[in-house]
């Protein structure tokens, strides 16, 4: 439903316009309420502040996640760091380097991270209009 909003944002208001007001980060790996392979440690708050107070909008934003116990050997801790883009961009390994380091992902663009579908409730994100008798 997200994913729908933002393009029916989009859509309505112009990309020019809609940038100004929203930005949509995917993380994938991450489940709907937290858990999951990808890194889900990730601070908006920050990015958002610099954006209404400073005017300058999130380009990139840092997520991480933290190795669970006994995956790395006692004493050591291991952090996995990773870039978010704005969707539809994303993060996508460069082949080389360690996949938990950020300097290993870029930028792409391209293919499409989310299978959309019509549903009944599409409809919803369209603007209202009155209709005549």
């Amino acid at each position: 439903i997200t994913v729908t909003w933002h393009h029916a944002m989009y859509r309505v208001m112009g990309e020019t316009q809609a940038r100004q007001l929203e930005r949509l980060y995917l993380l994938p790996g991450v489940g709907l309420c937290g858990g999951g392979e990808g890194p889900s440690s990730i601070d908006l708050v920050t990015p958002m502040m610099e954006w209404v107070e400073q005017g300058r909008a999130p380009d990139v934003i840092t997520t991480s996640k933290a190795a669970p116990n006994g995956s790395v050997p006692t004493g050591t801790t291991r952090t996995a760091v990773r870039p978010l883009y704005p969707y539809p961009e994303f993060a996508q390994f460069t082949g080389r380097g360690d996949l938990t380091t950020f300097d290993s992902w870029r930028r792409a663009t391209g293919r499409s991270q989310v299978a959309l579908r019509e549903w009944a409730g599409s409809g919803f994100y369209e603007p209202y209009s009155f209709l005549s008798h």
